[in-house]
């Protein structure tokens, strides 16, 4: 199941919605700056910044194995000596997946 599905059907909106105006300060040894109005991103710290994570990269399903590690996605193949790879193709089919979500592909 898509867990973008799983969070709306589970009523999580009311506090998505806390985070529409997003606000940060810096806190340097015991000096505090000014707050700070964020123009997008989730605030640093945040309890919702591991899920919004996982369900971006939870969004990339390349055709092949991959391994999901941080902000990390490794698509993996396995050749024999004479196959062709098709990793090309399967990264061609990523890109765009990522776009979508905002991850940049290098």
């Amino acid at each position: 199941m898509n867990i973008i599905k799983v969070i709306c059907e589970n009523n999580a909106r009311p506090v998505l919605k806390t985070y529409e105006i997003l606000r940060q300060r810096v806190k340097i040894g015991d000096a505090l700056s000014d707050w700070l109005q964020m123009a997008a991103g989730m605030p640093q710290g945040s309890h919702l910044g591991p899920l919004t994570f996982v369900i971006l990269i939870d969004a990339l399903q390349p055709g092949c194995l991959t391994h999901k590690y941080v902000d990390d996605t490794t698509m993996t193949e396995f050749l024999s000596r004479s196959a062709v790879s098709s990793m090309q193709s399967l990264v061609d089919e990523l890109v765009p997946q990522a776009t979508d979500t905002n991850c940049h592909t290098n």
